[in-house]
């Protein structure tokens, strides 16, 4: 009898376990920027003017990280450097509720437009920065744009040097800006193997590479477009998708920019209808940091807390006496 309720038992212990995932994790990240940043929005705000522009960054994270706490999912946020040095706070928030942090540049210049000397001296600030915010080392690195484009691989040398495992700043897609067709879709190695590239994903369609990683063809796109790309890089590629987004594209009432009309569709259309999306993503897809999502690739590098300069000088206080 005893035996014969054991059995059934463990039975029913086997019958309730949830089935495995049999499908790929992915890799969720965030572009951590407040809508003034973006190329776009440069057309109606200039730089000098983004000090006395209304922030949203505050209102916009928040609202996406009570969505990722609902659907328990984590992500990786490229930060950049002018929000740390504002809003350190929600930076710290960030971490704490378990999401890696990354860094997005320090003034969202593009790597096309600056000098490698002026490349390596703001990023090297704006890791700095961040990594004394949330007290460890950071390992990836997004440039805005995507804009690490062909001539301009001595950047990645750069962030190899500046100590950072990867990067996610190809886009292999034709496109007026960052346009890299012929760049790799999957995982590739660069800075004689230092540093590896995971590019966004794309979807492979007649002969074509179209964007598959969120962002605006997320936004503006019907959510059946991302879902059947995102399908199709399951179905064709042997690694997780690469996909982004940003925090104001979750604004339903974004302030508005002295634009052109083709410019307002492109800054300001699908923000109401992006949370939706996103939670239709979350229902469908399983996402993970990069960390987490590429841990096959990266390895299991474990890292010991990073002391920040004020408490490397309260230590060597210390041993002086």
């Amino acid at each position: 009898m005893g035996n014969d309720i054991a059995s059934a038992k463990s039975k029913l212990e086997v019958a309730l376990m949830p089935e495995p995932m049999d499908r790929p994790c992915h890799a969720l990240t965030v572009d951590l920027e407040d809508y003034f940043h973006t190329e776009t929005a440069a057309q109606g705000v200039s730089r000098a003017e983004w000090e006395t522009q209304p922030s949203r960054i505050e209102s916009s994270t928040s609202r996406l990280l009570d969505l990722l706490d609902r659907n328990a999912v984590h992500a990786t946020f490229f930060v950049l450097g002018w929000v740390a040095k504002r809003f350190p706070a929600l930076i710290e928030e960030i971490h704490q509720r378990g999401h890696e942090v990354g860094c997005h540049s320090l003034n969202h210049q593009l790597v096309c437009r600056i000098s490698p000397r002026e490349f390596h001296e703001t990023t090297r600030e704006a890791k700095d920065l961040i990594e004394s915010i949330i007290e460890e080392p950071i390992q990836g690195y997004r440039a805005p744009n995507f804009s690490i484009l062909p001539g301009y691989e001595w950047a990645f040398e750069t962030l190899a040097d500046l100590g950072f495992l990867y990067d996610s700043s190809v886009h292999p897609i034709r496109h007026p800006l960052y346009s890299n067709p012929d760049a790799p879709r999957g995982p590739y190695c660069v800075a004689g193997g230092r540093l590896m590239e995971l590019p966004i994903a794309t979807w492979r369609l007649a002969g074509h590479n179209l964007s598959a990683g969120g962002g605006a063809y997320l936004r503006l796109l019907p959510y059946q477009y991302i879902q059947r790309g995102l399908k199709a890089w399951e179905k064709h590629m042997q690694t997780p998708a690469m996909v982004y987004l940003h925090p104001w594209e979750l604004d339903p009432n974004p302030p508005r920019i002295p634009l052109s009309f083709k410019s307002t569709i492109r800054q300001t259309w699908g923000t109401s209808a992006m949370e939706a999306k996103l939670q239709r993503l979350f229902e469908q897809f399983h996402f993970a940091p990069v960390r987490d999502a590429y841990k096959s690739l990266l390895g299991d590098k474990e890292f010991l807390p990073r002391k920040t300069p004020f408490q490397l000088t309260e230590q060597v206080k210390q041993v002086a006496g």
